[in-house]
C-alpha cells in the first residue's frame, strides 16, 4: 500500500482482518466477529468514521483498505461492496441497513435519525454546498 502523508491524520484504528483469518484453527466467535464486521461495514461506517475528512483517507491504493474483502480474483472483486466514499454515501448506507444496531436497545429509531439528521444538515450538506479553501488556492488564487 501507498503512504501518502497529505492523506494520514496520524489517527486510526486497524482490525487486521485478513491476518485473522489465516489464523489456525479460526474460532467460530472470531469468523463471526469477522463477518459481522464484513457485513455491516458500509453502515458502521456513519459511526466509526464520522466526519467529512474520514473518507479522504479510503483511498483506492493507500493504506485504507476500501474492498470488503481480500485474495479474490479481479473477477471475483466486481460483485464486492466497498467502504462509503463519503459521509453523504456512509449515511444513506445506515439508513438503508440500521436493525441491527437496535437489537439490544443498543440505540433507538429516533436516536439514529436524529444522528442522520444532524450529520446531514450540519455536517455533510454544509462542506458539500461551500467551496473548499483547496478550491480557492486552484481557481482563484491567479
Amino acid at each position: 500500500m501507498r503512504h501518502d502523508p497529505q492523506r494520514d491524520s496520524g489517527i486510526r484504528q486497524e482490525n487486521d482482518v485478513k491476518q485473522l483469518t489465516y489464523a489456525s484453527p479460526i474460532c467460530p466467535a472470531c469468523s463471526s466477529y469477522i463477518g459481522g464486521l464484513l457485513k455491516r461495514a458500509r453502515a458502521l461506517a456513519a459511526i466509526i468514521a464520522p466526519t467529512t475528512n474520514s473518507y479522504k483517507r479510503l483511498v483506492p491504493g493507500y493504506e485504507a483498505p476500501v474492498n470488503l474483502a481480500y485474495d479474490l480474483s479481479p473477477d471475483e472483486m466486481k460483485a464486492v461492496p466497498s467502504m462509503p466514499s463519503s459521509l453523504e454515501e456512509a449515511l444513506n448506507a445506515i439508513e438503508d441497513d440500521h436493525a441491527f444496531l437496535m437489537k439490544g436497545d443498543v440505540f433507538t429509531e429516533e436516536l439514529l435519525e436524529n444522528y442522520v439528521s444532524y450529520k446531514r444538515k450540519f455536517e455533510a450538506d454544509a462542506v458539500r454546498l461551500r467551496p473548499h479553501p483547496y478550491e480557492f488556492a486552484l481557481y482563484y488564487d491567479i
